[in-house]
């Protein structure tokens, strides 16, 4: 099995309502539904049955959970696109002129803030 396969594993019926779900949820609210919300509207006996299927979406390379952080359900396609934005601005900041490069931080700022966003605030800073 290649990287590629590896990162994206197929999903099951089940797999798939959650996924929508989660999507739809996102969409609608602007943030990631409760392991409860999940299970309340998907019919799930427990939040643990819930953490079983979220378990197999990480695994599976569709979704990453943030621990010990309620709604911290991030989806990974966002945060491929967005992590691509951060190196392609960074990559051009590198390759600009030294007169240039203050303008281009900017456009790296906003890549990183949007990650930052899109991931819950999991990243920090350590300055």
């Amino acid at each position: 099995m290649d990287d590629a396969t590896a990162e994206r594993q197929p999903l099951t019926g089940r797999q798939r309502e959650v996924l929508a779900f989660i999507v739809n949820y996102q969409e609608v609210k602007g943030c990631s539904p409760s392991f409860r919300e999940i299970m309340l509207h998907l019919g799930i006996h427990s939040t643990n049955g819930v953490a079983g299927h979220l378990l197999a979406l990480e695994k599976k390379g569709w979704i990453a959970v943030g621990r010990g952080k309620a709604r911290s359900i991030v989806l990974l396609d966002s945060t491929r696109a967005v992590e691509k934005e951060i190196v392609e601005a960074v990559l051009c900041l590198m390759d600009a002129p030294p007169g240039q490069r203050q303008e281009l931080l900017q456009p790296v700022k906003a890549a990183c803030e949007k990650y930052r966003e899109l991931t819950g605030n999991m990243v920090t800073s350590n300055g």
